[in-house]
């Protein structure tokens, strides 16, 4: 079994680290993604966020976005649509 450690508040709490299947890669990473978004879209602003997160999560916040970012632009020319 695998353990992480994960800051929730400013607490430290320890928990069980599950794999992202590749065959559901997509779809779990989809409902984790929207939920950032999410909170992203309540906080106001990305620095309103990081100010109200844990140590561990507020590196991750500007990192998730600017990876965001990259997808967009790298897949910006393929018709997505939304389904």
């Amino acid at each position: 079994m695998i353990y992480f450690i994960y800051y929730n508040n400013k607490n430290k709490i320890k928990g069980n680290k599950m794999a992202n299947m590749s065959y559901c890669r997509f779809e779990n990473t989809y409902g984790d993604l929207r939920d950032c978004y999410n909170a992203l879209i309540e906080a106001g602003s990305i620095k309103e966020l990081e100010e109200n997160s844990s140590v561990y999560e507020e590196k991750y916040i500007r990192k998730l976005v600017e990876l965001c970012k990259n997808i967009a632009d790298r897949f910006d020319d393929e018709d997505v649509c939304d389904n």
